[in-house]
């Protein structure tokens, strides 16, 4: 493609934009006859009239019209690209906030941040914790980290970690004194600790997974908590079964303060990911997060 004709289509697009050659030109830092100029040369091109233009008004064609919806699409990837270009030779300085659930801190970002604020001294890093599923973009966050079923589909994921499993556990003095439940529906019969989300619902109803089929068994608890490691002291307390992410719990069923009940009943989750608006333009330091995750991502 000729300098010229993207100059035409770039004017053209900020034309049917803005309505008006003044406007259009303001917004692309050129002069209105510059601008006209270039469209007139691309309608040359084209063999077809993409304006029409009156002593009172300017406006687009019918053909104009089809032709602005069809460049639009690709006109924005090439500023999309160019902008990203631009922001390789910037330095990551200033603040990135990322939006995350308690349960995925230990897991997935102690691991990295201490070596990561090593690597970039001018960089402030903002963990924000939230068990609900803020919108990051409202929320003014570069990023967030959740499980991959939980991402919005028009976001960019990027794994994080292995897929895991929810599995259920209990302390060896709990299960003394409790017969470990032997299929789903003896949970009934389990004391529970339970976990209320952000939005005020209690996760009273626990998936589980037989032969590729996810089921939901309720379950019932004396103890309601609302941050999934308190829930792990509290199971490691005896007072309860506990559904949590299996990577959480690592630790405990090593030394043999948890033990897994139900292990082949445990749900199955694509593991956790980093994720971003598809259209967002990639700060700096997003980037270089995003670079250093893919460097270290964690096997979990």
């Amino acid at each position: 493609m000729e300098s010229g004709s993207l100059q035409g289509l770039i004017a053209l697009q900020k034309l049917g934009e803005l309505g008006t050659f003044r406007r259009a030109a303001q917004a692309l830092g050129v002069s209105p006859s510059a601008m006209s100029q270039a469209i007139k040369q691309l309608e040359s091109r084209l063999g077809v009239q993409l304006v029409s233009r009156t002593t009172r008004s300017t406006k687009l064609t019918a053909a104009g019209e089809r032709f602005v919806g069809q460049i639009t699409p690709a006109l924005s990837d090439i500023s999309f690209a160019m902008d990203e270009v631009r922001q390789t030779n910037l330095a990551p300085r200033g603040i990135l906030r990322l939006n995350l659930s308690r349960i995925s801190f230990p897991m997935l970002m102690r691991p990295l941040l201490r070596e990561f604020l090593d690597t970039y001294p001018s960089l402030q890093l903002e963990l924000h914790f939230d068990d609900t599923l803020q919108d990051i973009v409202r929320g003014g966050f570069d990023a967030g980290i959740r499980p991959g079923e939980l991402t919005a589909r028009d976001m960019v994921a990027i794994r994080m970690t292995a897929s895991h499993r929810y599995v259920i556990t209990g302390s060896p003095a709990y299960l003394e004194r409790n017969p470990p439940p032997m299929i789903p529906s003896d949970l009934k019969d389990h004391e529970c600790v339970l976990f209320r989300y952000a939005s005020g619902t209690v996760y009273n109803r626990w998936e589980l997974e037989a032969a590729g089929q996810v089921q939901t068994v309720p379950v019932r608890g004396q103890l309601i908590l609302n941050d999934p490691y308190l829930m792990i002291e509290a199971a490691k307390q005896g007072i309860g079964l506990i559904h949590v992410p299996e990577a959480a719990i690592s630790q405990n069923l090593r030394t043999g303060q948890l033990q897994l009940v139900l292990e082949e009943f445990a749900l199955h989750s694509p593991g956790f990911f980093l994720y971003y608006p598809r259209r967002k333009q990639m700060s700096v330091n997003l980037r270089v997060f995003v670079d250093y995750l893919r460097r270290h991502q964690i096997d979990v």
